[in-house]
């Protein structure tokens, strides 16, 4: 296994399989596009898993317009996914 894939699983507070329950893109008060983004916990893998959580990523679709933001995924509704999470904010 590569050295910083490892630094990753271990500096992680948790990991787990979430399925992505849904997704609402809104602008915030500072006119960034940002998802909410609301997930079901499928499976721990490492450290505590809240039953459901919702994060907000910055992009996401409003109207007609996509809004993207290079390095952070588009998570898709109805798919599975699994993620990591460390006390670094992971959206500016």
């Amino acid at each position: 296994m590569d050295r910083a894939f490892e630094a990753v699983i271990s500096e992680a507070l948790e990991i787990a399989e979430y399925e992505v329950v849904s997704t609402e893109s809104y602008v915030n008060e500072k006119n960034s596009v940002y998802t909410a983004v609301k997930l079901a916990c499928l499976e721990a893998l490492k450290g505590p898993c809240e039953e459901s959580k919702t994060i907000h990523m910055r992009g996401g679709v409003i109207g007609d317009h996509v809004y993207k933001t290079t390095g952070i995924p588009i998570l898709s509704e109805g798919e599975r996914y699994i993620l990591f999470a460390s006390n670094e904010p992971f959206c500016p």
